[in-house]
């Protein structure tokens, strides 16, 4: 079962104490949608969709198995907001 994630550093309008990564991040996670396309998720993480592929893709050279897997909703791929979230708190590089 997925949880919710919140926006980093927890939620409301309490943003003091936060880096400005942090901040960048929260405010693009207002807009992601709760079932966001690939297009929506490189413009997230501002990488382009291939490298979104080949992070959840095995065997391609960004492969990062930490890196949530898309799930097909109406012949799309579609990732969960709470996971992107999860991950991108969780340092998201992949090594």
């Amino acid at each position: 079962m997925d949880r919710d994630v919140g926006p980093p550093g927890g939620t409301g309008g309490n943003h003091q104490g936060r880096s400005e990564k942090d901040e960048q991040l929260y405010r693009r996670a207002e807009e992601l949608p709760d079932y966001p396309t690939k297009k929506q998720v490189a413009a997230f993480f501002q990488v382009s969709e291939s490298t979104i592929r080949n992070r959840y893709k095995p065997g391609s050279k960004g492969f990062c198995p930490r890196f949530p897997k898309p799930r097909r909703i109406s012949y799309r791929l579609r990732w969960r907001k709470s996971q992107i979230l999860a991950y991108a708190e969780s340092s998201p590089e992949c090594g």
